[in-house]
């Protein structure tokens, strides 16, 4: 390779703001931002429940309908 491929492939490598290009672990959990969500919401209703003593109803306000 060329040097100035090298520097660019370098540049790359050095320029990782989102750690696309860190390995993993083998075993290390990532989670994809749909099961982040999911487990968002779990802990919102456990909050809930925490809070107000029952799980959120359907009939309750638009919050604890949403949940």
């Amino acid at each position: 390779m060329s040097d100035k491929t090298n520097k660019k492939l370098e540049d790359i490598f050095s320029n990782d703001p989102f750690g696309l290009l860190v390995e993993k672990e083998p075993g290390e959990t990532h989670h994809t931002s749909e099961e982040e969500r999911l487990i968002e919401s779990f802990q919102e209703i456990s909050d809930f429940y925490e809070e107000h003593g029952y799980a959120p109803r359907e009939d309750g306000d638009l919050g604890e309908y949403l949940l």
